[in-house]
């Protein structure tokens, strides 16, 4: 669902200002070089290092302090709800704001997030206000990493690139 709806908000999204300026065959080694996307690649593997485990066991942690296989599911939903409405403002967020505020936006959320939700995973409230930063930590962090990827890769690499990185967030 969450790919349906960044395809939908990317079409709605004009890329006119964020073109390329590689050639458009270029060795990874070379790509490499380039300090830029080894910064780009790093925070990327990072966040996914940080998301992995949270997707793998949120159901069970919470399950585990008390709160109803109902809340849960909604949980998941609700954070499904928050990134959508990221994906539906992406022109509007990337027209007002530059990438590097929303990058810093989003990995200054994922640390709220989990911290508060180790220090009070059992505070239903928490709970909501956590899968609410989804909005940032997911939404804005993915909105970021492919406008970044269209400016530093080739459209071809670009593409993959986009396909590695987001599948195990979304999966």
């Amino acid at each position: 669902a969450s790919n349906i709806c960044a395809l939908l908000a990317k079409w709605r999204y004009s890329a006119a200002s964020e073109t390329c300026s590689r050639p458009a065959s270029v060795a990874l080694w070379r790509l490499l070089r380039d300090r830029h996307v080894r910064a780009f690649l790093l925070v990327c593997l990072l966040m996914l290092m940080s998301h992995g485990p949270f997707y793998t066991f949120l159901s069970l942690y919470l399950l585990h302090y008390g709160h109803a296989p109902q809340f849960v599911g909604a949980m998941w939903a609700w954070g499904v709800v928050c990134e959508v409405l990221v994906f539906l403002a992406a022109p509007w967020l990337l027209a007002r704001y530059r990438l590097r505020t929303i990058v810093l936006t989003a990995l200054a959320a994922t640390a709220l997030r989990w911290f508060a939700l180790a220090a009070w995973p059992g505070v239903a409230a928490v709970v909501v206000l956590t899968q609410t930063l989804h909005l940032a930590s997911f939404g804005l962090f993915h909105l970021w990493s492919v406008s970044m990827a269209r400016r530093l890769f080739p459209a071809a690499a670009a593409a993959r690139l986009h396909f590695v990185l987001s599948h195990p967030l979304s999966a």
